[in-house]
């Protein structure tokens, strides 16, 4: 499937995705105001943490040697790989939940503080490992190149979440939808291993098998990326979340948090396209003129689609935030753009950091996470408290627009290494 089908698909799943967020996202800023978004922020960020590292970050990995084995001759590896990735996982969840379920006071002390929300907590703890089961199976369908029915899943995992998210809202309240939030993948993963209960995904696993090491060893690879990007930048918006709410307020930090689900709105469409398309494509391509002329096709698209959608974001900027919000957030209107300009050069430093973990280069990509993300949090105390809020998005801007030349600066060698080969 070619980069343009895969789009549209993308298009289309991403759709419900971001649907199913405005819809979630307005009703949390109807109920509870700029400071429950900026709760349900912070739960989010909890969130991806915990499940990236229940996951222990292999999933880029499934995707790329999943990708890598094409042939019929590879059945038997990509059984050994799956049944590694799988163990490691349930592993994690393991851990993971046990530490969510032992420490959920002092965990939502640290993250709201308040231990108002501890049973959301202890919630997730329990039910995490059906996020680990039911991303461990989009990973497979993924780099099995099966995007019809990863799209299909991913679909049905944002009308169930806006489903059940809101019918709890509204039932139960505020606490109640953020019940619903860490719940929503639990309804999902039973419907989704009953429709996929007679694919070959299980068939590639036997538990039984003892873990292959060099697989194991492959994974760890893409687990030490994945776990370091995934933790590193939700919590620093936990961190700096929690520095403007008491530098400023916890309004400040609901308005802050209501620009970033704005930015993700859109980029969301392009680090599905990014994920389901890219990754696994340059991943497969060892051939230098190949892989140059496909980064090249990426360069030619998407910076020009993140600066149409930056321009029209702009320019409709008030309206998208009575939309998507309320009045109560208009004062997020002179964020965006710095934010936006931000947007534009991440996004165009991301074309190079995917290359980065389809290739492998582990301590390139580690080193320049921890770097990027300890910048922008100390960026971002630093001028919150010379400027206010809009510190924050010049924080952001500074830290993007760094982060592009580099990247492509620790990437660039990689096209004469193969040129060599």
């Amino acid at each position: 499937m070619n980069f343009f089908k895969t789009s549209i698909l993308s298009f289309i799943a991403t759709s419900f995705r971001i649907l199913s967020g405005l819809l979630i996202n307005k009703a949390v800023a109807v109920i509870a105001g700029p400071s429950g978004l900026a709760t349900l922020g912070q739960l989010q960020s909890a969130v991806q943490i915990a499940n990236i590292t229940a996951q222990g970050g292999v999933n880029n990995g499934i995707v790329k040697y999943l990708a890598e084995f094409k042939t019929k001759k590879d059945e038997n590896k990509r059984a050994r790989l799956t049944t590694a990735a799988l163990k490691i996982s349930m592993l994690c969840s393991g851990i993971v939940s046990a530490v969510l379920i032992l420490f959920h006071g002092a965990i939502a002390n640290a993250i709201f503080h308040s231990d108002a929300y501890d049973g959301v907590i202890l919630t997730l703890g329990f039910v995490i490992l059906f996020y680990v089961l039911n991303n461990f199976m989009l990973s497979v369908l993924n780099g099995l190149k099966e995007i019809k029915r990863y799209i299909t899943i991913s679909i049905l995992q944002s009308i169930t979440a806006l489903i059940w998210t809101l019918s709890c809202l509204y039932f139960f309240g505020f606490y109640g939808g953020l019940i619903a939030f860490v719940t929503s993948q639990s309804i999902v993963f039973i419907i989704v291993a009953i429709w996929l209960r007679k694919h070959k995904i299980f068939d590639m696993i036997n538990l039984r098998e003892k873990l292959d090491r060099p697989h194991v060893r492959n994974l760890l690879k893409f687990s030490a990326m994945a776990l370091t990007s995934a933790i590193l930048l939700p919590l620093s918006h936990i961190i700096l979340r929690n520095f403007i709410g008491a530098e400023l307020s916890w309004n400040d930090a609901g308005i802050w948090q209501g620009l970033i689900q704005i930015s993700q709105t859109y980029m969301v469409i392009i680090t599905t396209t990014f994920s389901i398309y890219y990754l696994p494509k340059i991943s497969s391509l060892d051939n230098p003129t190949a892989l140059r002329s496909e980064i090249w096709n990426i360069l030619k698209i998407i910076p020009l689609f993140v600066m149409g959608s930056c321009g029209a974001i702009y320019i409709l900027r008030e309206l998208i935030i009575v939309i998507m919000f309320n009045d109560n957030f208009l004062a997020m209107e002179s964020l965006f753009k710095y934010q936006l300009i931000g947007d534009f050069f991440r996004v165009s430093g991301w074309i190079f950091g995917y290359l980065m973990v389809a290739k492998a280069m582990t301590k390139k990509y580690i080193i320049s996470e921890i770097f990027f993300t300890a910048l922008f949090v100390a960026l971002g105390i630093y001028f919150v408290q010379a400027h206010g809020l809009i510190g924050i998005s010049y924080a952001y801007m500074i830290n993007a627009m760094l982060y592009l030349p580099v990247v492509y600066i620790l990437t660039r060698g990689i096209f004469s290494l193969n040129a060599g080969r």
